[in-house]
């Protein structure tokens, strides 16, 4: 039986909402107070919660395309293969979440799981917003290099030997 999304999930992860309900909805979901809580966005063929059984015991709930897995810690060894997988910080559920989607965005087949604290500049860049990003000469000379499979590679190639931290989808 596929899961449904619980009704503390959004509430603990959302930016919108009352103060209150955002920090009551950890507790509900039955994280205490002194234990910090660390948010994976992931997708996945395999059934979210075998996925995040296997990270440990968490609540998980999917969310429009992406699964989210809250969890107190997280060890990124046990994600199946296949999964791909964002891993925010923990310093708010809310910022965690974002932190793990944006993780997410930057996932590739050759590195399928990726925390936000290990994005550095990456990470910086990614909040840009796109509309600004696509504006930039240089963000435009790389999207029309994308298109063409060879230089792809090319540059693929030489960001994963130079080791340049932008992981090429």
């Amino acid at each position: 039986m596929p899961l449904r999304p619980r009704p503390a999930v959004e509430p603990a992860i959302g930016s919108g909402g009352d103060d209150a309900a955002r920090a009551r909805a950890p507790r509900l979901l039955g994280f205490t107070d002194d234990l910090p809580i660390r948010v994976v966005a992931v997708r996945s063929r395999l059934p979210l919660d075998r996925v995040g059984g296997l990270v440990c015991p968490v609540k998980a709930a999917p969310l429009a395309d992406v699964g989210v897995i809250l969890a107190a810690t997280v060890d990124p060894a046990r994600i199946p293969a296949g999964v791909r997988a964002g891993i925010g910080a923990a310093e708010s559920p809310g910022r965690s979440w974002r932190q793990a989607r944006t993780a997410l965005r930057l996932t590739t087949p050759r590195e399928p799981v990726i925390r936000y604290d290990d994005l550095d500049v990456p990470g910086l860049l990614a909040e840009i917003p796109q509309d600004a990003a696509r504006d930039d000469t240089d963000v435009a000379s790389i999207t029309r290099m994308a298109e063409s499979p060879e230089d792809l590679e090319t540059l693929d190639a030489h960001c994963s030997h130079s080791g340049h931290p932008f992981p090429l989808p």
